[in-house]
């Protein structure tokens, strides 16, 4: 995607077509982006705007913790040795 500084309002993701993941990631990069996501579904006679979805990109904590991801990335997997002590997993257990 390409975005023309000064037409940003023209901007739009098509996230018809690839497998339901792309999808998926089409319509949070829509979101986290603001730019309107459509979908032709084979069923349906028109093109349909997907809802924004209840998810919140934070910036500030994305920047406060790019090391971490950095070092995730690098890995290749995820591991919680590298989250800092106090980071709280309890959300996770029984998931």
């Amino acid at each position: 995607m390409r975005v023309v500084p000064g037409r940003e309002e023209e901007c739009v993701i098509n996230a018809t077509g690839g497998y339901k993941a792309q999808i998926s990631f089409a319509g949070l990069i829509g979101q986290v982006l603001k730019i309107p996501v459509y979908y032709l579904f084979e069923g349906f006679a028109s093109v349909i705007s997907l809802p924004e979805m209840p998810v919140f990109f934070d910036y500030k904590i994305w920047l406060k913790r790019f090391q971490l991801f950095r070092d995730l990335y690098q890995l290749g997997v995820i591991s919680t040795k590298l989250l800092p002590e106090r980071t709280d997993l309890s959300a996770l257990k029984g998931a």
